[in-house]
């Protein structure tokens, strides 16, 4: 009701020949508002990056998340070589890139641009979804990838946690 009374009030302040278009609009406006923060607190807690059960770790920091997942290393805290495994375009991976690396879609990919193309990086590898991604961390010693916390089973180990 109060959401209702707001939205009308606001369209008094608008000029146009519909105000119903004006009010349908802040409606959708609003609810995304609402709706969007509680999406991605979703899938905000259950990021798990995770490692071959062989692997010598047992934790990481994001810092060197970061620096793995944006090709600056290849090595962990412990000085264990590893190969980022990227997943393909999700709302996961969004999110994961957003928290890890502090880069929207956008400026990750002009960053890879950008690295490829002086020469400093090779994009990562790119294997699917959680599934094959758990298929594929659970198969290769040396890698190391971000999946669904749901999805985490025993053929892998996770290290982080990404809130």
């Amino acid at each position: 009701m109060k959401i209702n009374l707001i939205l009308i009030m606001l369209t008094q302040f608008f000029y146009t020949p519909s105000k119903t278009l004006v009010l349908i609009s802040l409606r959708v406006l609003l609810a995304s508002a609402f709706l969007l923060p509680c999406f991605s607190m979703c899938y905000a807690e259950g990021i798990a990056v995770i490692v071959n059960p062989a692997s010598k770790d047992s934790q990481i920091n994001i810092k060197t998340v970061r620096k793995i997942f944006l090709g600056k290393s290849s090595q962990t805290d412990t000085g264990v070589t590893i190969v980022a495994v990227d997943q393909k375009e999700s709302n996961l991976k969004e999110l994961f890139y957003k928290k890890v690396t502090r880069k929207d879609p956008v400026k990750l990919k002009l960053y890879w641009t950008k690295k490829v193309m002086s020469g400093k990086g090779v994009k990562l590898q790119v294997v699917g979804n959680d599934d094959k991604v758990l298929e594929y961390v659970a198969s290769h010693i040396d890698s190391i990838s971000f999946i669904s916390k749901e999805k985490v089973n025993d053929s892998v180990k996770v290290l982080l946690l990404v809130d």
